[in-house]
C-alpha cells in the first residue's frame, strides 16, 4: 500500500480484528510505490526516509502496530531483487533502532491503544498520533513543528503527569520540554520540545512517581510467562520473558543461499 497511509490502514486492521474478537498483529510491509519503496540513503525524492520514519514506523507502532518490513524500491539502486548492501539504508536501521529502544525501555505498549481522538485528531490524520494507557501513560508523535502545540485531554483523571520527550531521528535519553509535567483532569497543552520544534518529536506523559510502588517493588503484571515482575516507579507492572529470543527474518524472493541461513 502507499506509504502515506500506513497509519489510517494500520488503525482499519486492528479495530476490525479487534471488533471481530480475532484481534491480530498487524505490521505494515512492502510500502509503496513499487518504484520507491524505502529509498536508499542518498535519495533525494519522495517519498524520503524522513517520510518513512514518520508515517510508516511511526505511523504503524502509534497505531497500535507491531512495526515494518521495509520494500526496496525496483528503480533504486539496491532494490528488492538487486540489494548486496544493506548499509545503503543505514539511516533507517537507526530510526528503527531508536524507535525499538524507545517502546522497550520506557512504554507499556502492550497496555495500550491508539487514541487519536486525546489530541484532536479524530481524522487520523498523519500529523500527530497518540497511543495511551489512559490515565497512566501516554506518547504523542508529532510529525513536524505545529505553531500551536498539542493539547492533551487528560480527560477526568485527577492526577499528576510527568512529561518528557524522545528524540526519533537521533535517540538518547528522555529530555525535558518547555512543560515538565501536567495536571490532571482536564485539557492542557504539553507545550514544546528542548530543541528544534520544527522537527519530529516523541512526548511520553506518565503519571507521576507520587502515589505508585517504589521502582522494583514485587508485583504481578498477570502475565504467567514473565518472571522477576516488578514495579518501574510509575504505577506499571512489568516482567521479562525467560523464553525470549532475537531472530532476524529475510524474504528472499532471489538469492543463493549460504552454510548459515536457516529456510
Amino acid at each position: 500500500m502507499g506509504w502515506s497511509g500506513v497509519h489510517r490502514r494500520s488503525l482499519e486492521w486492528i479495530s476490525k480484528s479487534r471488533d471481530a474478537a480475532k484481534a491480530w498483529v498487524v505490521a505494515n510491509d512492502e510500502q509503496g510505490n513499487a518504484q520507491i519503496g524505502v529509498p536508499h540513503d542518498a535519495y533525494t525524492g519522495t517519498p524520503s526516509q524522513a517520510d518513512i520514519r514518520k508515517a510508516v514506523l511511526w505511523g504503524n507502532l502509534l497505531a497500535g502496530g507491531a512495526g515494518v518490513e521495509y520494500y526496496f524500491g525496483y528503480s533504486l539502486p539496491h532494490s528488492d531483487l538487486t540489494c548486496q548492501d544493506f548499509r545503503s539504508r543505514s539511516n533507517m536501521w537507526s530510526y528503527n533502532r531508536h524507535a525499538h529502544a524507545f517502546m522497550t525501555q520506557w512504554v507499556p505498549f502492550w497496555k495500550m491503544d491508539n487514541h487519536n481522538e486525546l489530541i484532536g485528531n479524530d481524522n487520523d490524520g498523519n500529523q500527530a498520533f497518540c497511543l495511551a494507557e489512559p490515565g497512566s501513560t501516554y506518547v504523542i508523535y508529532i510529525a513536524d513543528g505545529q505553531a500551536d502545540p498539542i493539547d492533551l485531554d487528560l480527560q477526568d483523571y485527577d492526577r499528576s503527569f510527568e512529561l518528557r520527550w524522545y528524540n526519533p531521528r537521533t535517540g538518547g535519553s528522555l529530555q525535558t520540554g518547555s512543560v515538565p509535567a501536567l495536571e490532571g483532569p482536564g485539557l492542557h497543552s504539553i507545550g514544546q520540545p528542548p530543541a528544534q520544534p520544527d522537527q519530529d518529536w516523541v512526548a511520553l506523559i506518565t503519571v507521576g512517581p507520587e502515589g505508585c510502588p517504589p521502582a522494583g517493588t514485587p508485583c504481578d503484571d498477570g502475565d504467567p510467562a514473565t518472571e522477576n515482575d516488578a514495579e518501574d516507579g510509575f504505577c506499571n507492572c512489568t516482567g521479562t520473558d525467560p523464553n525470549a529470543q532475537t531472530a532476524f527474518w529475510l524474504e528472499a524472493e532471489c538469492a543463493r543461499v549460504g552454510g548459515r541461513w536457516r529456510i
